[in-house]
Parts: C-alpha cells; sequence; structure tokens
C-alpha cells in the first residue's frame, strides 16, 4: 500500500512535468512581400511580414518589437512594437514595417533584427528575418559622352553614349531618350534607342545624330537624357541626367574670284569675287568694300551689303574695274565687316590676287579675252559698212 502512495505521487509530479515541456510557444517570422523588390538603398521600404505561432501551446500576451540596427532605420513616428492577446498554434498574425534604408547599405541580403515575448515577458527571444538590398538605381552608369567640344549651328554631330553596368546582375530592357523639345536641336534619326541586355560589368555604346538648328544662338545647352531599365527580377528603374552642349561655332569668311572680263593691263572690265563662309559659325550682316589702289579704279560702287551668311554658304559681288597701263598683276584689298555668331562686330581684311596679260600672252594662253578684241573691231568694222551701205541707198533713191 505504501508503494502504491509512491508511485502516484511519483506520477503526480512527472506527469505534469512532461505535459509542461510539451506544450511550448514557438513564434516564427518570414516576409511575406517588400516594395520595392528588392529594397533599394537611400529610399523608404516597406516590409509586410507573418508572425506565425509553430509551438503547442497557445501564446498569451505575446509582444513584438523591431530592433533598428545598420542599414535600417525607422523615422520617430514609426510603429515598431506590437501587441497581440492571443496567438493559437498554428495561427499568424501580419504585420507592417517602414524602414529607410542606408545608402551605405551592404549590397545583397541584411537582416531585419526582431524579438518577441509572451506570457510574463520576463523572457525575450530574437528573431532575424532576412532581406535583399540592391543598389541597380545607380546600378547603370554613364561612363562617358564623346561628342565635340564646341559645334556650330547647322551642324551634324555623332553623340556617343558609353554605358556600364555596376551591378552584380544583368540589367535588360535599357531604353536610352534624349528630350530635345525646347532646344535648337533635332535628331537625324530618332530620339530613343534600346539596349536589350547589359551583363554585369559590360559596357555598350549608343549613338545619336544630334542636328543643330542653323539659327542657334552660342551658349551652353542642357540635354536631358533618360535612362529606364528593369533588373532580373523585373523591377523597373529611372534615371535622369543632363549632358552639356556648347554651341559657338566661329564664322570664317574667304574671298576669291569667281569670274572675270577684265583680263590685260589698260582695260576696264567686270570682276565678280565668291565670298564663301568656311567656318562653323552665322556671320551676321555682312558688308564688304573693295579698295582701291594705284593699280586699278573701280568704276562701280566699291560697297555691297550682302547680308547674313550660314555656314557653308556662299555669296557673289560684282565690281566694273579699271587696270592701270602699268599693272601686271592686281592685288585687291576687300574689307569685310560683320557681327559673329557671338554678336561681337568683326572687321578683317583679305587679299584678292589677279593676274593680268598681256596681248602676246593671251593669244598664247588661248584667253577669249583676246577674241573678244578682235571680235569686237569685226563688229565695229560690221556696223560701219552697214551703215555706209545704207546711206549710199537712201542717197541713190533720193536722186
Amino acid at each position: 500500500m505504501r508503494k502504491l502512495i509512491t508511485i502516484l505521487a511519483l506520477l503526480a509530479v512527472i506527469i505534469p512535468a512532461a505535459s509542461a515541456q510539451g506544450n511550448s510557444v514557438n513564434v516564427d517570422m518570414e516576409v511575406i512581400k517588400t516594395e520595392p523588390v528588392p529594397l533599394q538603398t537611400s529610399e523608404y521600404a516597406e516590409v509586410w511580414l507573418r508572425v506565425k505561432n509553430n509551438g503547442s501551446a497557445t501564446a498569451e500576451n505575446l509582444e513584438l518589437e523591431y530592433t533598428p540596427t545598420f542599414p535600417f532605420s525607422v523615422d520617430p513616428d514609426e510603429k515598431t512594437n506590437w501587441d497581440i492577446d492571443r496567438l493559437l498554434p498554428g495561427q499568424s498574425h501580419h504585420v507592417h514595417l517602414q524602414v529607410r534604408v542606408d545608402e551605405n547599405a551592404v549590397h545583397g541580403s541584411n537582416d531585419l533584427k526582431f524579438r518577441w515575448s509572451s506570457g510574463s515577458g520576463d523572457i525575450w527571444i530574437e528573431e532575424k528575418v532576412s532581406v535583399e538590398v540592391r543598389t541597380d538605381d545607380a546600378a547603370l552608369a554613364v561612363r562617358s559622352v564623346d561628342f565635340p567640344e564646341k559645334v556650330g549651328p547647322g551642324t551634324s554631330n555623332p553623340m556617343t553614349l558609353e554605358l556600364e553596368n555596376l551591378a552584380d546582375s544583368q540589367l535588360k530592357n535599357i531604353d536610352i531618350s534624349l528630350d530635345l523639345s525646347d532646344l535648337p536641336f533635332a535628331a537625324s534619326d530618332t530620339t530613343q534607342k534600346r539596349v536589350q541586355k547589359l551583363g554585369s560589368g559590360e559596357v555598350s555604346e549608343t549613338s545619336f545624330s544630334l542636328q543643330v538648328d542653323e539659327s542657334a544662338e552660342n551658349g551652353v545647352y542642357r540635354v536631358p537624357v533618360t535612362l529606364e531599365y528593369e533588373n532580373e527580377a523585373g523591377t523597373s528603374f529611372t534615371r535622369d541626367l543632363t549632358t552639356g552642349v556648347v554651341v559657338g561655332g566661329d564664322s570664317q569668311l574667304e574671298v576669291g574670284v569667281e569670274e572675270r572680263e577684265l583680263m590685260e593691263p589698260g582695260n576696264s572690265g567686270i570682276v565678280t569675287l565668291r565670298i564663301v563662309n568656311r567656318g562653323q559659325g552665322l556671320a551676321r550682316f555682312v558688308s564688304m568694300e573693295l579698295e582701291e589702289t594705284q593699280d586699278y579704279e573701280v568704276l562701280s560702287s566699291p560697297d555691297i551689303y550682302l547680308g547674313n551668311m550660314q555656314p557653308d554658304d556662299y555669296q557673289t559681288a560684282s565690281f566694273d574695274l579699271y587696270a592701270e597701263r602699268a599693272a601686271s598683276s592686281l592685288e585687291m584689298p576687300v574689307r569685310l565687316e560683320y557681327k559673329d555668331a557671338s554678336g561681337v562686330q568683326r572687321e578683317e581684311v583679305r587679299q584678292v590676287s589677279l593676274e593680268l596679260y598681256t596681248q602676246d600672252e593671251m593669244k598664247r594662253f588661248q584667253l577669249s579675252g583676246g577674241d573678244n578684241i578682235i571680235l569686237y573691231a569685226v563688229a565695229v568694222l560690221a556696223v560701219l559698212a552697214a551703215a555706209g551701205l545704207y546711206w549710199r541707198r537712201r542717197k541713190r533713191n533720193q536722186v
């Protein structure tokens, strides 16, 4: 009898103890979703978590607390504590957390740290939840922009952008766009191009043909460039940046002989000069003056107004000249006055040479000037002969 009482007493102690060990609270946490995916450095992130009781006992007075640690921080008004009255075995509860990811966060997996307590709250148990942090927003870099240091109005030049993938994974569907609205530029083909994919560490070149308007003023223009792309997870990113274009081409006026009637000394004739703008800048209000020397005299007006001259534009101006008999050639100073594309008044003198020939040289070189003299003399004799014949017939008719 005494032995039975002893056994029953032992069972009374062992059974409750075993029952207490078998019925426990076990809280696990997992991430349901995040926005964005993955989390981005220097940005806020929304995290939704599932809190589940995987134990065999009910979690009474469950308290959950988030502990901010690098690279995550929480604004003062954001919630970091949650009180859950009761969580039955197998039951779940959802919580929401907003954090800010530090700009120096390490690319890859980072831990969100929590702790929880159930019952009296004397014992706290730590839980870590991993989330992925990426830096894809700055992963696509414009390594260089190849474009002339200075371009002139009316010119067309290629602009080449060199892109580099700095991420640890592939980027895809990369769209590069130029915004040329409200700018004196136009694209000869298109303002948007696509790179299908760019592996980690790879470099790609994309070129646009940029046409500068003929009326573009000198100055620095900022061309907006937009990069839109996706990471491997399909998350879209957009980067906006600008590149500078300097319009400041210089005009360069050149003068030469276009046509001539004046061939030999002691005669007069028309000399036509050709003025060309060989530069890349607009020349405004161009006027020219042919100055006289001791070798020739300007019989027509020496001043001519030409107006505006675009790059590669040309005009002609004709002057009636008399060459002195002693001159073997004419060195003609042409004075040019204009305003360049920057509005600066310019005054330049160009020397134009005109070779003169003797009668023997004209015949030997078969120049048209000698033939013109002979034809002129024949024409004069023909007119005189016709006039004489007319008067003789008229006189005969009167008789």
